[in-house]
């Protein structure tokens, strides 16, 4: 496989978790990032990762949500014992 190949399955890989809001997916392919050697890859690259950023920063309120439901929950079960 060519070092374009690669690029173009990371990228299209990448595409494919971000479409799916694979946060795992994501995070391991940024630790994977491959050599680009087209500067149309790189900027595509960018691009990407910066639309898995604004993924990431949009679930930070569902998230803080769902854990203060978590600790009211909590909060009343250690009231009940």
């Amino acid at each position: 496989m060519t070092p374009f190949d690669l690029s173009q399955r990371w990228l299209d890989t990448f595409k494919l978790a971000l479409i799916h809001e694979d946060e795992k997916q994501l995070l391991s392919l940024i630790q994977e990032l491959p050599t680009f050697s087209l500067n149309e890859e790189m900027q595509q690259a960018q691009a990407l990762i910066q639309n898995a950023i604004e993924l990431f920063e949009g679930k930070k309120p569902e998230l803080k949500e769902e854990m203060l439901k978590i600790r009211k929950t909590k909060k009343y079960l250690n009231s009940t014992l």
